[in-house]
């Protein structure tokens, strides 16, 4: 998260944080301690999901996390996943990058 609003504001007039903790367990015990605030993806939740916290949705379009459609290489796809990624590829509008 932090290099997606850094993007956003390559030059802070504010400082963008002042502790970065790795587990997100962490991070919800200082928020419910009272020592600052978090903005975290919406798969994470589950972890502020207490009855002293609140949780406000952030809908900033440009705060968005790039996806990657993995499959193995030099194995042709199974019918369901030509399906599936026909469907997704469908959905975004885009081309298949890894036709060739």
């Amino acid at each position: 998260m932090r290099q997606q609003i850094e993007r956003l504001n390559p030059v802070p007039s504010w400082r963008t944080s002042v502790l970065e903790v790795e587990h997100l367990a962490t991070l919800a015990a200082l928020v419910r301690a009272g020592l600052g605030l978090s903005l975290v993806p919406a798969l994470t939740l589950f972890h502020f999901r207490d009855a002293g916290l609140v949780a406000l949705p952030f809908n900033e379009p440009a705060l968005a996390r790039p996806l990657v459609l993995a499959r193995r290489k030099g194995q042709a796809l199974s019918v369901a996943a030509q399906a599936l990624r026909g469907m997704l590829l469908a959905r975004l509008a885009v081309g298949d990058p890894g036709a060739t």
